[in-house]
């Protein structure tokens, strides 16, 4: 098995999930009073995400406790043969919050890191001059 050819199916599968996210916005539907989409919506997302997580356990070990633990679904044999193996669906669950996965790189951040890669640069060029000479 190929791990890109892996890991990129399964990104697919969690890009159908942003796509529906994106396009029925349930935090709309819940201002517009239409709360059993928003829910069909989100047990979808959160089903999404917890064959994700038992399919990616493997390879993200640390990022998929997080997701699995924000769902409280166990990853173990009985979890991939109930929701992979017989296509199941989680029961009842309630989603909790967490810390997000892969927080941004904050524009601070990016500017003393560019300004590093300058600083890195001329270090350099100020070496190979001296090597010439």
């Amino acid at each position: 098995m190929q791990i890109n050819k892996y890991l990129e199916e399964i990104w697919k599968v969690l890009s159908i999930g942003n796509k529906a996210i994106e396009i029925h916005q349930p935090w709309t539907k819940i201002k517009e009073g239409k709360n059993d989409e928003a829910n069909a919506l989100v047990a979808l997302i959160a089903n999404i995400l917890a064959k994700v997580s038992i399919l990616l356990s493997s390879v993200m070990p640390q990022k998929i406790a997080q997701i699995s633990a924000c769902l409280s679904l166990e990853i173990s044999y009985d979890s991939y043969k109930s929701l992979i193996l017989e296509a199941g669906m989680l029961g009842d669950f309630e989603i909790k919050k967490i810390e997000p996965l892969f927080p941004r790189i904050e524009e601070p951040l990016l500017a003393s890191t560019e300004q590093t890669q300058e600083e890195s640069k001329k270090i350099e060029e100020k070496k190979s001059k001296k090597k010439k000479t």
